[in-house]
């Protein structure tokens, strides 16, 4: 299942399988994997990233985040509301 997970919540041993942050320009195949020390959770932290994308089955679980699902459903109606609003 992949989760939506704060920075702070970080910790080694956490699949990433997304960093959130399409403007970093870098090798897609570096923005994923287990995170192996805490070096690697500072350099997320210094490049500004506030959330992460996790896979939980693959590495260890943050309990208390919301589904990729439930936030894109958030989105969605969050656009859609947008979307209704007269200019």
């Amino acid at each position: 299942m992949i989760k939506r997970v704060p920075i702070s919540a970080l910790k080694v041993g956490m699949y990433i399988t997304d960093l959130n942050n399409d403007w970093i320009p870098h090798n897609t195949q570096r923005k994923r994997g287990v995170i192996k020390k805490e070096e690697t959770i500072e350099k997320i932290r210094q490049m500004g990233v506030e959330f992460v994308y996790i896979h939980a089955s693959k590495g260890l679980d943050f309990q208390d985040s919301e589904t990729a699902a439930e936030v894109d459903r958030r989105n969605e109606s969050a656009l859609q509301k947008a979307g209704e609003l007269t200019p």
